[in-house]
């Protein structure tokens, strides 16, 4: 009967975990930034998938400073169609459809006013926020900070 040889094992196992230590480190890197996603509730599909960010638009994005935007990532179906809502506001012609818009995305809110997180609000003020900037006259930025008040309430 042969003695098991646990230095041939050993060193077998290290010179495995030498030759293979970029691909062990990866793997357990991209684990760990998995798991921080998940914590800080960031959809992982980033991570995995490096076309995630250019197949589709990613919105609200502050585009007033050219060194500086600051992305928002959807994370729910209310959030994706405050986005879908955002993307055809900054195009529009005419204030009155940017506030039109803006009235879409609060009834969104009022309608599912019970079950909306912080999260939500504040990606919507976020949102109304970037509209407001795109604004032509006063009137229309005071009636979407009328708007961001009300939903800050809770009265919307």
């Amino acid at each position: 009967m042969n003695k098991f040889n646990y230095q041939k094992f050993g060193s077998w196992i290290g010179s495995v975990l030498q030759s293979n230590s970029g691909t062990i480190v990866g793997g357990l890197s991209m684990i760990g930034l998995a798991l921080l996603c998940r914590k800080l509730n960031i959809p992982y599909q980033v991570l995995t998938d490096p076309y995630y960010g250019t197949r589709s638009k990613i919105h609200p994005v502050d585009d007033s400073r050219d060194d500086f935007s600051l992305v928002y990532l959807p994370n729910d179906a209310i959030e994706a169609s405050i986005s879908a809502i955002y993307d055809g506001a900054v195009h529009a012609d005419f204030d009155s459809q940017r506030t039109a818009a803006v009235r879409e995305i609060v009834s969104i809110l009022a309608a599912r006013k019970n079950d909306i997180s912080d999260a939500t609000k504040t990606y919507a003020i976020t949102t109304l926020r970037m509209i407001s900037k795109k604004m032509d006259f006063d009137s229309g930025r005071k009636t979407i900070t009328q708007y961001i008040s009300k939903i800050a309430k809770g009265e919307f």
